[in-house]
Order: C-alpha cells, then structure tokens, then sequence
C-alpha cells in the first residue's frame, strides 16, 4: 500500500516536471542572432565595416568593433548578447570556444606579402590614434628597435615618425616585426571550424556583390535581409569609391590589387620572410615551395 501511495505521487511529480518543460520548450525565446568576422588589419577591414555598421542601422542591430587584442570585455559581450549583434574583430581571438555555441561566423585572409606592404604604406600616413602616439617599452621590444642600426636617436617616437626617418627597406624589416602577431595568429587558425565561412581578399576584391550574398546567406539572411545587405555593399565597392575619388595613396583603399609585394620586396627581405613566414604562405595557398 505505501508502495503504491509512493508510486503515485511519483507519477503526478514526473507529470507535473513534463507539464513544465514542455511549457518552457513552446514559451522560451530563440537565442539573438550572433555574427562575428574575423579579419586582421589591411585585409578589407574598413570596407567590411562600412557594410555591417550600414546594414546594422537598416535591421536595427547592435553592432561593434573591436581593434585590439581580444580580451575578456569581447568574450563577455558576445555572451551578455540581448539583441541582434555583429561584431567585427580585427584583431586576436585566442579562444573561439569561449563564444557562444549558436554563433555564426566569417573570416578572411590575404596574401601575408601584401598585407605586410599595404600595412606599411598605410602607417606612414595614417592619423590613427597607436601610431602617432609615443611608442611603449613594450612596442619598440616587439619591434627590435635595438636590433637596427638607425642613426638618430628613436627615444620618443611615434611608430609613425620611426618608419619615415628610417629608409624603405629598414621601414619593411621593422614592419615586419610589427606584423608578427598576425602571422603568428594565421598559422594557428582552425581553418575547418563548422560555423565559420572561409574567405580571401583576392576572391572578394571586385566581386563584392557576388561573394556578399554567399557570405549573408551563410549568416541566414532571409531574402529581404540578403537584397538589404547587397544595398550596403553597392555603396562601399572599390569602384564605387574610386568613381568617388575616395581612392589613393592617402585613403584606406589604395589600390587594392593582389601581387603588389613584388614590386617592394628586396633580396634580404625576401629571405627573412621565408625564413620566419614560408610556412604559412604554404599553409593558405599562396606559394607551393620556396621558389618564389
């Protein structure tokens, strides 16, 4: 009899639990849409951003840029997410993990060589805010000042200022060094992770619209968000800009074109590039072997 008494109440308790859950499963809200690109400097950076911030205003989304190394405040805001959100990194991320699993994802590459040269060009006019500031202890260990034999004295300078007074080829060697975080983060990448979509810089540049509305149907974009979308990146191609004049040696977009580094890359960098980096322009594609 107590059995049975026991047995009953169980039955209503394991009723009244199912009652529940399937109230919480039909009740509960769909996780807010997660969008993060991942991108490093000098590799469509602006333009992407240009095409999120206008389309985050369209649909009404959150949207924010990170520009230095991913800290714990990227992670927090991209798990404290309350609504809709595309987040660009053009950084370091060393633990995609820690993102919310129902994320969805880009990231994009470009040939080392060129960014190392697009990168170097930009710097020495750039007003950005690191770079016409004092360089740190820290900067100038990471870019082995005293390893170069410069001839003015460097104490104080901006990095900006450093790769102007020093000629091209010392300029590049220092850029280089300035890059090696990049690279460093390129060649440890999972280039197979599930819910990030692989992209490059060469097979963007020119067929913007093409390869936007495969990146917006890997977000999930509904037809009106996708036709949306392609309105935002009409207005931000390469040759909507250069029709604008917003192209030049002085502008975010210079030229854009692949295989610019040939024309910069001098015997001695060339060798220290393969020495330090020829594993990753293996790894993406770039180079076979080292007979470049």
């Amino acid at each position: 009899m107590t059995a049975g008494v026991q047995f009953e109440i169980t039955c209503k308790s394991n009723k009244s639990d199912m009652k529940e859950s399937l109230r919480s499963f039909f009740t509960r809200k769909p996780n807010p849409v997660l969008i993060v690109h991942f991108g490093y400097h000098k590799c469509m950076t602006y333009f992407f951003r240009q095409v999120f911030n206008c389309l985050s205003e369209k649909m009404e989304w959150d949207f924010q840029v990170f520009n230095t190394i991913a800290s714990d405040q990227l992670i927090q805001q991209a798990n404290d997410i309350r609504k809709n959100q595309i987040l660009l990194i053009n950084t370091i991320i060393s633990d995609i993990s820690a993102l919310p699993k129902y994320f969805i994802g880009s990231h994009i590459v470009r040939d080392p060589r060129d960014l190392l040269i697009s990168g170097y060009n930009y710097h020495k006019w750039s007003p950005d805010n690191w770079i016409v500031k004092p360089m740190s202890d820290e900067l100038r260990e990471q870019l082995k000042i005293d390893s170069f034999k410069i001839k003015k004295d460097t104490t104080g300078y901006t990095y900006q200022e450093l790769i102007n007074n020093v000629d091209k080829e010392m300029g590049l060697m220092i850029e280089l060094n300035w890059r090696n975080f990049t690279y460093s983060h390129m060649m440890k990448w999972n280039y197979h992770h599930p819910n990030i979509l692989e992209l490059r810089y060469e097979e963007i540049f020119g067929q913007e619209l093409q390869v936007f509305n495969k990146i917006f149907k890997h977000y999930g974009f509904n037809d009106k968000q996708i036709e949306e979308g392609l309105e935002c990146v009409q207005q931000f191609t390469f040759d909507t800009k250069k029709k604008k004049g917003d192209v030049g040696s002085d502008r975010h977009v210079s030229k854009g074109v692949s295989g610019q580094w040939e024309e910069h890359f001098y015997p001695e960098l060339k060798s220290v590039f393969k020495e330090r980096y020829q594993d990753i322009l293996v790894k993406l594609g770039y180079e076979h072997d080292d007979k470049w």
